[in-house]
C-alpha cells in the first residue's frame, strides 16, 4: 500500500517504481491510500482518477502530472452526509422517507470493491429494506470515465439515477439554453428546502450568471440556487482546466420524466448552510428494470485544457 497524503501523482509513480512495483499502465486500478482512506488509483493520458472505499465513489479527478482536483471532496470522510466527490442516489426525492439527509446506505457507508482489467465495481451496503441497493462502477473509454450506477427491483416501486459530482466554489459551469413559451429563459429554477416544485417565470436571476449566444455561464454568489435544463452535457470551468459531464445510457423501460424532463441540473451551494460546492448533476428518467436485469444509468467526465476561457 502506497500512501498518497497530497495530490503529488507524479511522486507517487515513482514511488510505486522504487518500491519494486510494476510501472502504472492506463486505465487499470492500483491501490494506494488517499487522505487516510484505502482508495484506488486509474488514469488514462494526462488525467487520473482516485476511488475512496470508505466513502465508496469517485473522490479525485484531475491531471496526472499536478495535483488539482477538479472535484469537492470533504476531509476527513466522517463529515457525513457531505462527503463530495461523485454521488449517487436514487428519485424522486420526494419518495425518500424524508426530503433530506439520503439513506445512508447510499451516502454515507463503504463499498466491497471488485477490480477486473480497467473496471472497478463498488457494491453498496444494504440494510435498509425499503430501498434498493445500490452498485457503483469506474472505467476508461479512452479519455472519458464512465461513471455506472445501477440498482435492484424496489418492489413496487420505480425510481430514477441521480448522479451529482461536486465542484470546487470557484468552479463556472456553462449550459445552453433555448427560450420556448414553456421556459421564457430556456432553464427553470427549482425551489429548495420545501418539495421540490419547479419554477419556470422567475424575476430574479442566480447570481453572476452570463447569458450569450445561446448558452448562460453561472457561478456562486453565496445564495443557494438549483437550476434544472433540458438534458444536455456541461462545461465547467475550474482554474485551468474545463471538465465535461456527459450524459450516457439509461437502462431499464422508462416509466416517467419527472421535472419536467428538465433532467440536466446545477446546485449553487449557500454559505450560511457551510455548501461551499457547485454541484453538476444528471438524473436519468423513472426507469423500471427489465427482467433480471438492474436498472442502471451512465454518465461521463472528461477533462481538458480548453484553448480558451469561459466567458467571465
Amino acid at each position: 500500500m502506497v500512501s498518497l497524503h497530497k495530490f503529488w501523482l507524479r511522486p507517487f509513480a515513482l514511488i510505486l517504481l522504487a518500491a519494486g512495483s510494476v510501472s502504472l499502465q492506463a486505465d487499470t486500478w492500483h491501490p494506494l491510500t488517499w487522505r487516510g482512506e484505502r482508495a484506488w488509483l486509474s488514469r488514462s493520458g494526462p488525467w487520473a482518477a482516485v476511488v475512496s472505499e470508505a466513502r465508496a465513489r469517485l473522490v479525485f479527478f484531475g491531471e496526472w502530472e499536478g495535483e488539482k482536483n477538479l472535484l469537492y471532496a470533504t476531509f476527513p470522510a466522517g463529515r457525513a452526509p457531505l462527503l463530495g466527490g461523485h454521488r449517487f442516489w436514487l428519485g424522486p426525492q420526494n419518495d425518500w422517507k424524508a426530503l433530506w439527509p439520503p439513506p445512508p446506505d447510499w451516502e454515507a457507508s463503504p463499498g466491497w470493491v471488485r477490480v477486473s482489467g480497467n473496471l472497478l465495481t463498488l457494491t453498496l451496503p444494504h440494510t435498509d429494506r425499503d430501498y434498493p441497493a445500490l452498485t457503483r462502477s469506474y472505467r476508461w473509454e479512452e479519455k472519458r470515465l464512465v461513471c455506472r450506477g445501477s440498482w435492484t427491483s424496489g418492489g413496487n416501486k420505480n425510481y430514477q439515477a441521480i448522479q451529482t459530482f461536486h465542484l470546487p466554489k470557484n468552479a463556472m459551469v456553462r449550459a445552453r439554453v433555448s427560450p420556448g413559451p414553456s421556459l421564457p429563459r430556456g432553464f427553470a429554477i427549482l425551489k429548495q428546502r420545501e418539495k421540490l416544485t419547479l419554477v419556470s417565470d422567475f424575476s430574479r436571476l442566480p447570481g453572476k450568471l452570463r447569458e450569450k449566444d445561446g448558452w448562460i455561464t453561472v457561478r456562486r454568489d453565496g445564495g443557494e440556487w438549483k437550476m434544472a435544463f433540458p438534458p444536455q452535457a456541461l462545461v465547467s470551468q475550474i482554474g485551468d482546466s474545463e471538465l465535461i459531464l456527459s450524459r450516457g445510457r439509461s437502462i431499464g423501460r422508462v416509466v416517467s420524466e419527472p421535472d419536467l424532463g428538465l433532467l440536466t441540473q446545477i446546485y449553487l451551494g449557500a454559505d450560511k448552510d457551510r455548501c461551499p460546492f457547485v454541484e453538476i448533476e444528471q438524473l436519468s428518467p423513472v426507469l423500471e428494470p427489465r427482467g433480471n436485469e438492474p436498472a442502471a444509468f451512465e454518465v461521463s467526465l472528461e477533462a481538458r485544457k480548453p484553448s480558451s476561457g469561459l466567458a467571465r
